[in-house]
């Protein structure tokens, strides 16, 4: 067997990514000061590229600038780096000075996001910018790393990241970080593994190309729900995996992988520990995307931080998942109460109940909507001095 040594080739832009990281600026709009519909507008203006409809929404709410997407939390900068808006990227950046590291709910960067995805263009105004190289997500990895592994060499090696064998690093392969990697990505088999700087990836530059690749492909599932991070779209955090591995054996690590996960949320909801249960839910996710009751947990843990909108999305995914389940109508009007959308709650929970009319969860949750539409109208009148108007009473009932 001969063994070669693989010469990555960086394109000459590479010469301009000089990384000088500056500390993150980001924060979470005041509650309340974004509605669920604005929200989404704003992200799907991101990923369309579709500047002047973000511009004039970033006048009207400058607070824009920092609203996530539901579950995995994406920035509208995280999106557009993902998705090669190059034009939406500079203005972000360079014109209304949204935050280079801000991290999403997985510890990953817009730098994360564009280069697992190929994002040439993304990644050179991100270094521009101030984004850090070095920053690891809850994976463990590096954007370079997280290129690599998506078989991006060249953004890799801009990012500071030229090794073949992505598993090997100080503190263990991939697989061996608490659980959080699948099996290590073979990119290139018998080449030498090596680290470099990002100086020396750009002195190393000789080699021109196109700066701006397709996007990662990606399923339905891993963009449109924003549930799953676009960093990371199969889950396991490879491209590919040892041929020795055929896909039963890969299948059973990953069902293994998913339960471990599970059982180290249960621990930490049982502890009070929502948003450690809400991360390992988010793992178990990852190995195992149609499991309903993984959904339902998570919608859980993030009711419990809090987090009703993207409790909601986990609860909508639950039931449309499994119909005939009971439980998922329970999270669904749970994260509505939490909301202080009593009405909608009371549905869920009767949807619930005429599935399983014996449930006690369900019953309680249903005492508890029905509750806060007391409350409401209370405070209704002691606001203003009246009983509110009776069809809106009616429908709240």
């Amino acid at each position: 067997t001969t063994t070669t040594t693989t010469t990555t080739s960086v394109p000459s832009a590479a010469a301009h990514a000089s990384w000088n990281p500056k500390p993150s600026t980001s924060r979470q709009p005041p509650p309340g000061s974004i509605d669920r519909a604005e929200g989404k507008r704003w992200i799907d203006a991101a990923k369309e590229g579709n500047i002047g409809t973000m511009r004039g929404m970033l006048g009207q709410t400058p607070t824009l600038l920092y609203h996530r997407s539901a579950g995995v939390g994406h920035t509208a900068l995280h999106w557009a780096c993902a998705r090669g808006e190059s034009a939406v990227v500079d203005w972000l950046l360079f014109e209304v000075d949204a935050d280079a590291n801000a991290l999403n709910a997985e510890g990953a960067t817009p730098l994360h996001a564009a280069a697992s995805n190929g994002q040439m263009a993304a990644v050179l105004s991100l270094a521009r910018a101030g984004a850090d190289p070095n920053r690891r997500d809850e994976n463990g990895d590096t954007p370079g790393e997280a290129a690599a592994r998506h078989s991006h060499a060249e953004v890799a090696a801009v990012c500071g990241f030229a090794a073949s064998g992505v598993g090997d690093r100080e503190g263990g392969s991939a697989g061996a970080r608490g659980g959080g990697g699948g099996a290590a990505a073979d990119l290139g088999a018998g080449s030498s593994a090596r680290r470099t700087s990002p100086a020396a990836s750009a002195r190393a530059a000789a080699t021109p190309a196109n700066p701006r690749t397709p996007p990662l492909a990606a399923s339905p599932d891993d963009l449109d729900d924003d549930l799953d991070d676009d960093s990371d779209s199969d889950g396991d955090g490879s491209t590919s995996s040892s041929s020795s591995d055929d896909e039963e054996t890969k299948n059973a690590k990953f069902a293994k992988m998913a339960v471990e996960a599970k059982e180290k949320g249960n621990a930490a909801f049982a502890s009070g520990d929502y948003a450690k249960a809400a991360k390992q839910f988010t793992m178990a996710i990852r190995f195992d995307k149609t499991n309903h009751v993984l959904f339902s947990n998570r919608s859980a843990a993030y009711s419990g931080c809090g987090k009703y909108e993207e409790a909601l999305a986990d609860a909508n995914r639950c039931v449309k998942m499994a119909p005939k389940w009971g439980k998922g109508y329970g999270r669904k009007g749970a994260a509505l109460t939490g909301l202080g959308q009593g009405g909608e709650a009371v549905k869920a929970y009767l949807a619930g109940l005429a599935i399983e009319p014996d449930g006690e969860a369900l019953r309680a949750g249903l005492a508890d909507a029905k509750a806060a539409i007391r409350s409401a109208q209370d405070r209704y009148k002691e606001m203003w001095g009246k009983d509110v108007p009776q069809q809106t009473a009616t429908e709240a009932a």
